[in-house]
């Protein structure tokens, strides 16, 4: 047992709990709703795995629990197996990264083929790119991508699969 840290499997202890501010609501989805709006009453802050709540109304009820207590939430959203994630470790364990010192990324969907987000190399800065399979294969680089060849005014548009850089390591 580690100092200091205190276990239990009664989640109204915790809630109780003076010196805890945060739950992370992890435990099987029919329970989901009653621990959030129980959390909220608590005036504890929590975070929630999906499924948020089985139907409409236990969303409404986690909703209004939420905003009378006037506590922070946000759901948790596992990426661990999405395709362009594994595809960025490639990147990173290939080498096409260098050292990394501080990454920030957003994550977005149902975009259209060439689009941030969708498939292709679309720049979201000057100086980073989406970029997610087929466009950015091993023979190319995205041109938003540091290191790349093409000039900084280029960047601001959608890129060519053809655009490519040489490989640093």
């Amino acid at each position: 047992m580690v100092p200091g840290v205190r276990v239990t499997a009664n989640y109204e202890e915790v809630l109780r709990a003076s010196d805890v501010d945060i739950v992370s609501i992890a435990t099987p989805n029919h329970l989901h709703a009653a621990q959030a709006v129980a959390a909220a009453e608590a005036r504890k802050h929590f975070v929630l795995e999906k499924p948020t709540g089985l139907d409409a109304a236990e969303l409404v009820r986690i909703r209004d629990a939420v905003r009378r207590a006037g506590v922070r939430t946000i759901v948790s959203f596992v990426l661990r197996y999405n395709p362009f994630l594994k595809f960025a470790r490639w990147l990173r364990t290939d080498g096409w990264l260098g050292d990394i010192r501080f990454a920030r990324t957003q994550y977005s969907r149902a975009s259209p083929a060439g689009t941030a987000g969708g498939t292709g190399c679309a720049p979201a800065r000057a100086d980073a790119a989406t970029c997610s399979p087929p466009a950015a294969t091993r023979s190319t680089r995205c041109a938003g991508a540091r290191g790349s060849s093409r000039s900084r005014s280029a960047r601001s548009t959608r890129s060519s699969p053809k655009a490519t850089s040489s490989r640093r390591r």
